[in-house]
């Protein structure tokens, strides 16, 4: 009998997107640990390079998407619990499903979901998350985005100066080279 294996559909869909940005063809592998106890890894991406392979270790954070949300004027809203960033993952992707219709006239369905996902790396998420702070000053037990296309995507909790400070730059396909760079394969 083969063992069965389950993947949290959170990790799959970075796994998906992973595959889309870091192809096969260019030497590139998306793993998951076995153990779901593996503190801070939840994917591996591998490039193997001139006999060489060199790996980078992902948490995946996932947010319920909330629609039409009331303040700030943005059509979805995500809500992440803080965390300590375990220093075992190289990179944190934070990701929420948001509905579009893009899919829509293929006649399949009516609403078809779209991943939005932001990568960070361990310091950039170790200080992002000591700066999630309320208004008064004391650490925010939680932290959000929001946006109403991923052309804009706006930190609308956990932010104490409440500056609306802009993440769009982070969205997976923007640190595609990032992550290249840091396997060496820039």
């Amino acid at each position: 009998m083969d063992p069965i294996i389950a993947l949290p559909y959170s990790e799959w869909v970075v796994a998906q997107q992973l595959t889309k940005s870091f192809p096969v063809r260019e030497g590139y592998s998306v793993f998951a640990p076995l153990s779901r106890q593996e503190k801070g890894v939840d994917l591996v991406l591998v490039q193997r390079q001139r006999g060489a392979t060199r790996a980078a270790s992902i948490q995946v954070k996932f947010s319920r998407t909330y629609d039409k949300p009331q303040s700030r004027g943005y059509k979805f809203a995500t809500w992440f619990n803080n965390f300590t960033a375990p220093e075992q993952a190289d990179f944190f992707a934070l990701l929420s499903l948001y509905p579009t219709n893009e899919g829509s006239h293929r006649g399949a369905a009516s609403s078809w979901w779209t991943p939005l996902i932001l990568l960070f790396r361990y310091k950039e998420m170790c200080d992002f998350l000591a700066s999630v702070k309320t208004v008064g000053g004391t650490r925010d037990k939680m932290f959000g985005f929001g946006f109403s296309s991923p052309a804009r995507v706006i930190q609308v909790r956990g932010d104490q100066q409440r500056q609306a400070r802009d993440f769009t730059d982070h969205l997976l396909k923007h640190r595609v080279q990032m992550v290249r760079d840091f396997l060496g394969a820039g």
